[in-house]
Parts: C-alpha cells; sequence; structure tokens
C-alpha cells in the first residue's frame, strides 16, 4: 500500500519505551475478551485447544494493529505486539488456574499486569543506562590504578597492541 504523503509515518517506538497506557488497556483487554470467546465452547481445561486459541486471537489482532498503525502517531515492532497480547492471555490463564482467581478478576489481574510490565520499560532501560556508565566509570578507575600501580614500582608503561 503507497504512502499517504499527507499522513505522516508512525514514530516506531524502541523496546525501552512505553506504548501510551490507554492502548495497553484496550489492546490486552480485546485479547483476554476474544481468547475467551474462542474457548467459550470448551468443556473443562484443553491445553491444546487453549494454545491454539491464543495463536488465532494473537494473530488476529497482530494484523488488526498493523492495518491501524496509520491511525496513530507512534507504532511497535510485531513481535512486541504479539508479545503483548500473548502475555496478556497467558497471564489470564495463569492467575485463573494457578492462582485461584475467578475468570474476570484473572482477566483484569493480567491486564494490569501487562501495563506495569509496558510502564517499566523505561525505568528499566533508565536503570540499564546508569548502571553502564558507572561499570564503565569503575573500569576507568580500575584501569588507571593498574597503570598507577606499575609506575611506582618502576615497570614500563602499559603500551597498546603492536609496541615494542
Amino acid at each position: 500500500m503507497p504512502q499517504d504523503p499527507k499522513q505522516p509515518t508512525p514514530r516506531v517506538l524502541s523496546d525501552d519505551e512505553s506504548v501510551p497506557d490507554w492502548f495497553v488497556l484496550e489492546f490486552c483487554d480485546q485479547a483476554v475478551r476474544r481468547f475467551r470467546q474462542e474457548i467459550a465452547d470448551v468443556q473443562g481445561r484443553d491445553p491444546i485447544q487453549e494454545e491454539q486459541a491464543q495463536l488465532r486471537v494473537v494473530d488476529a489482532l497482530a494484523g488488526e494493529f498493523q492495518q491501524s498503525a496509520r491511525s496513530r502517531e507512534w507504532t511497535i515492532a510485531e513481535r512486541r505486539v504479539r508479545q503483548l497480547a500473548g502475555d496478556a492471555i497467558g497471564l489470564s490463564l495463569e492467575f485463573q488456574h494457578d492462582h485461584g482467581y475467578e475468570p474476570m478478576g484473572a482477566h483484569w489481574a493480567s491486564v494490569r499486569e501487562c501495563l506495569e510490565g509496558e510502564q517499566a520499560r523505561e525505568l528499566i532501560a533508565e536503570h540499564q543506562r546508569e548502571f553502564a556508565a558507572e561499570t564503565a566509570s569503575q573500569a576507568d578507575r580500575t584501569t588507571g590504578e593498574a597503570e598507577a600501580a606499575r609506575v611506582d614500582r618502576g615497570q614500563p608503561r602499559t603500551r597498546g597492541g603492536g609496541e615494542r
């Protein structure tokens, strides 16, 4: 499909940028609702049918997300869209079956968990940058301390590769 010159290209959010809260709430809610509709006729718990239903819902939502990308000022990679939908469904099942939540409670607990996970992206990235800067600073100090110790012992200065 050709790009409409009047319509700006959506900005692709990096992995350390969170998507808007309103989107996560609506998208994850829709993922869990559709999944519940897909498995409504299944008697008991059938992991194979649940997995197939989850794949169908994730495929459908990923396709719809890409089709509507131009209606937003931002977009994210398809793998991230798929992960978000899959996480919402998987967490809903976990809350219900492993932690004993009622279906509606599991639904909203999974949506909340996905929202908190998206919000944490920026905090995690910030902490990783701070840690990397601190590690680099410590490496510089360690190299400087080692060089000073060699000089104190009268050893020749450390040289780079190939010098003699």
